[in-house]
């Protein structure tokens, strides 16, 4: 199995090594969660980098400004591109906690959203590696990075199915 990454699209080309034939390709979009869900689990207005009204919510950009009284948060995401950048600092004074900037984001799931309480689960999916990131916004910041190998072997991408014949 192959997988090779575009702008917008995360193209998945499958090669059966057996048989040794192209299999199929497929077209993934990374999932992420809808405007409202994000505006429900920051509690906030999101500055656009595109104002038009017109323009999608998932092919915009979105930075999420909030604080749980402890840290400060800063949390830009542009779903169509599959990136999320966090910026995370002390309240009082003001020195920086963690960076996190992700360019290949797979899937963001939102884990908890409650009053007191709230997380998100972040899934990048490379050739070699399969990394998921726990983030706790609320009582109080907490990440977790966990890292796999991933059974994704690199291969070579076949243009012509028949080139296998």
């Amino acid at each position: 199995m192959y997988l090779t990454f575009s702008n917008f699209i995360h193209r998945l080309t499958v090669i059966d090594r057996n048989l040794n034939r192209y299999v199929y390709e497929v077209d993934v979009m990374p999932v992420f969660p809808s405007e409202i869900d994000f505006l429900s689990l920051f509690e906030c207005e999101p500055t656009l980098l595109d104002n038009l009204k017109d323009y999608p919510f998932y092919y915009n950009e979105e930075t999420y400004k909030f604080s749980n009284n402890e840290e400060d948060f800063v949390i830009s995401i542009s779903p169509s591109y599959g990136e999320v950048k966090l910026q995370v600092t002390k309240c009082d004074s003001k020195k920086l906690l963690s960076l996190l900037d992700l360019k290949r984001v797979e899937k963001f799931e939102i884990k908890t959203n409650k009053k007191e309480n709230s997380s998100v689960l972040l899934t990048v999916i490379n050739e070699c590696t399969h990394q998921t990131i726990e983030i706790d916004f609320k009582p109080t910041f907490k990440l977790i990075f966990k890292e796999q190998k991933s059974y994704l072997k690199k291969t070579r991408t076949i243009k012509d199915p028949r080139s296998f014949y």
